[in-house]
């Protein structure tokens, strides 16, 4: 397995649903921006914890997420033998779902509470993983590793 050219993948991948995620924000006048809301949860646990660190860890964490997805769908999308990638409407839609159930926990277990409208955000966050899985599967292919 390359590591850095699934990292790199991982990074682009993750811009591009970002910016996605920003895009649907301004079109809807949501909060959909995933650094952003991971901040506003964990603003305030801590002494240390600040609203200009709080968003450093925010990125940190939603950057950190999109590299642990690509490595999951580079074992599981790449098949070793034809090299090549494959199911993605399908990885696209389950990795969007396993999302929607990760912050519809996070929404309901955290006490700083979102605004979100989830019935916005739930169904941009399963686009948001088409992007994030297209963007990846482009990417792989362009580094070379399918």
């Amino acid at each position: 397995m390359k590591v850095p050219g699934i990292l790199s993948s991982a990074v682009m991948a993750t811009s591009c649903m970002t910016t996605f995620s920003y895009a649907c924000s301004a079109i809807c006048k949501e909060n959909m921006r995933e650094p952003l809301l991971l901040a506003g949860f964990i603003k305030g646990w801590g002494p240390n914890v600040t609203s200009e660190n709080s968003k450093a860890i925010g990125w940190t964490g939603h950057y950190t997420m999109g590299a642990g997805w690509a490595f999951v769908l580079y074992r599981a999308l790449v098949s070793p033998s034809s090299r090549k990638v494959t199911l993605k409407p399908l990885a696209s839609t389950l990795s969007g779902l396993v999302a929607v159930l990760i912050w519809h926990q996070l929404f309901l277990s955290i006490p700083n509470k979102s605004k979100t409208d989830k019935r916005i955000f739930y169904p941009h966050l399963i686009l948001a993983h088409w992007v994030y899985t297209y963007s990846l599967a482009y990417s792989l292919k362009r580094c070379k590793l399918v």
